[in-house]
């Protein structure tokens, strides 16, 4: 025993600066997560509306129309937000 207490091996305490930065990189890396995550729900509830307005409406053509416009609306705002980023 050389009586060296806490060393700690190899291990270093990162400095302030790179705590700092360790940080800003998870707070992007949880908003981009966070961001995938909407556009998926907002994918999966256009495509959702489109297959229900087609299941349910008995004119199909209208209906086609009509969930044509929702995926291009869901297609446009999914652009948009990845323009954004």
């Amino acid at each position: 025993m050389t009586g060296q207490r806490g060393s700690g091996g190899s291990r270093r305490m990162p400095a302030l600066g790179q705590r700092a930065d360790t940080r800003e990189i998870r707070k992007r890396r949880a908003r981009a997560r966070r961001q995938r995550r909407l556009a998926r729900i907002d994918l999966a509830l256009g495509l959702a509306a489109a297959i229900i307005l087609t299941v349910l409406s008995p004119g199909l053509a209208i209906t086609f129309l009509v969930a044509g416009l929702a995926l291009i609306a869901v297609l446009v705002s999914s652009l948009i937000v990845r323009r954004r980023r």
